[in-house]
C-alpha cells in the first residue's frame, strides 16, 4: 500500500470511502461518531488548504483518506480523566482515518508513515469505535482521557510516543 497527497481530483472517491466507512461503522455497533454525513467536502477541503489530507492506495487505487496535521488541535487543550505524557513536546495529529469495504490492514500503513515523520502523535476516537480503539492500541496508543470534539461530544484521546526520543 502506497501513502501520497490527496488532490482535488480524489475528492469523489474521498467521499465514497467516507460513506463506506459510516457504513462499517454502523455496522460494528458506533452509529453516532460520524452519524450520517461527516466527514463532508468541506472538512476535506479543509484539511487540503493545510496540507494534510492523504490518500492509501493500492494498485493505483485509492481505498483509504486521513488527515495528518501538526498540533496544536484545540480539542487537545483540555483533557478530562487523565493526562497528555510530555505535554510540553510538539505533537503531529490523525484525523478522519478511513478506508472502503474490504479494506484491511490500512492503519498499519498510515501509523508507519506517519511515525516516520513525527515522534509523537495525538487521536481520538468514540468509545463505541471498538475497530479503531484495538487499531489504536495494537499499535502502541495508549489511552490518556477524554476530551470533548466541537460539538461537545466526548472522545477517547490516545498518544503515541517514539520511545528513543524521551
Amino acid at each position: 500500500m502506497k501513502i501520497r497527497p490527496a488532490t482535488t481530483n480524489d475528492l469523489p472517491r474521498i467521499l465514497e470511502i467516507a460513506e463506506q466507512a459510516r457504513l462499517k461503522m454502523r455496522q460494528s455497533g458506533n452509529p453516532t461518531q460520524w452519524g450520517d454525513a461527516y466527514p463532508q467536502s468541506e472538512d476535506i477541503a479543509k484539511d487540503m488548504a493545510m496540507n494534510a489530507s492523504f490518500v492509501c492506495l493500492e494498485a493505483e487505487r485509492v481505498v483509504a483518506y486521513f488527515a495528518f496535521m501538526s498540533g496544536p488541535d484545540p480539542t487537545y487543550q483540555v483533557i478530562e480523566n487523565g493526562h497528555w505524557e510530555h505535554s510540553e513536546t510538539p505533537y503531529h495529529v490523525l484525523h478522519r482515518v478511513m478506508s472502503g469495504m474490504g479494506v484491511h490492514g490500512v492503519f498499519a500503513t498510515i501509523f508507519h508513515h506517519c511515525s516516520t515523520l513525527a515522534t509523537h502523535l495525538r487521536v481520538d476516537t468514540h468509545a463505541d469505535n471498538s475497530p479503531m480503539r484495538h487499531c489504536l492500541e495494537k499499535h502502541g496508543f495508549a489511552h490518556r482521557g477524554t476530551i470533548y470534539v466541537h460539538d461537545h461530544s466526548p472522545r477517547m484521546a490516545y498518544q503515541w510516543l517514539k520511545k528513543e526520543d524521551l
